[in-house]
């Protein structure tokens, strides 16, 4: 996404939950196959590079409060 107040964000979706998982190449148990998880991850981590963009990671609660709130109009 490209918002006016943050710049470019990147949301994880389910690939991985904790920004940590990232920095080891820690992939969730219940992921199907690691191979292709690891492989997701590192292109996550390119386009995040490539766009100078945040990347975010939808399930851990640090990084919850980094994209704006959607506007009242969107809830």
């Amino acid at each position: 996404m490209r918002l006016a107040e943050a710049g470019p964000v990147v949301l994880s979706g389910d690939v991985a939950h904790f920004e940590e998982q990232f920095e080891s190449r820690g992939v969730p148990g219940f992921n199907f196959d690691r191979a292709e998880t690891l492989a997701s991850m590192e292109r996550l981590m390119g386009i995040a590079q490539a766009l100078n963009a945040t990347l975010i990671m939808q399930h851990d609660a640090k990084d919850i409060a980094k994209p704006p709130a959607f506007p009242k109009s969107a809830r």
